[in-house]
């Protein structure tokens, strides 16, 4: 009886691990996704509280370059309202663009990376277990891929910059568009170990 207990047990613990989300996984909802022009600043806001973000309100006084939103249809966006927050290896900044007459978010703009994040309290982790800071920027960035891939197929566009050890400054780039619904993704290294993840979504 004790062993059927303890196989009850472990099968419990496998089934709770394997249903815990992913800490990016909430990007993906479709409020967020493919209805991205449904959704509104009030909600972003109370979103954002709820996941413990932080409102940035300083230094928020800047626009959006048109290669991430062409804005075609010329829409009046006001200053982003910016959250940032840590996740357990790098950190979060969140720009949030939207239209000043009826408060509809028009672009979501995230970047990720050590300015905002936990990566100093990380480094003996880090050492320890043989992880480069660029293999941490790897795996989100494969991941962040993967879904995209699973909501829209295959990227439209892909641009990777060769590699290779006298160049220490790259972007690899990957763009899906689909049922109006425009998605970039990019991954920076940069020198300096300046390295940087960016998701930019937006519909029309």
């Amino acid at each position: 009886m004790q062993i059927v207990k303890k196989i009850s047990f472990v099968l419990f613990l496998v089934f709770f691990t394997s249903c815990e989300k992913n800490e990016d996984d909430y990007i993906f909802e479709n409020m967020r996704f493919e209805n991205i022009n449904e959704l509104t600043i009030k909600e972003v806001v109370e979103i954002e509280k709820e996941m413990g973000s932080t409102e940035r309100t300083e230094n928020n006084t800047f626009g959006i370059d048109t290669d991430y939103y062409p804005n075609k249809n010329e829409f009046l966006l006001s200053f982003p309202k910016v959250f940032e927050r840590n996740q357990k290896k790098l950190g979060l900044e969140t720009d949030y663009f939207y239209t000043n007459n009826d408060g509809l978010i028009k672009v979501i703009f995230y970047e990720w990376n050590s300015k905002y994040g936990n990566l100093i309290n990380f480094e003996s982790d880090t050492l320890k277990k043989n992880i480069s800071e660029k293999k941490i920027y790897q795996n989100k960035f494969n991941y962040l891929k993967y879904k995209i891939n699973e909501k829209l197929g295959k990227a439209t566009r892909v641009n990777i910059e060769k590699q290779n050890d006298t160049v220490s400054d790259y972007i690899n780039n990957f763009e899906w568009k689909k049922n109006n619904l425009n998605v970039s993704l990019s991954l920076h290294y940069g020198e300096n170990n300046f390295n940087q993840i960016r998701l930019v979504i937006h519909k029309k």
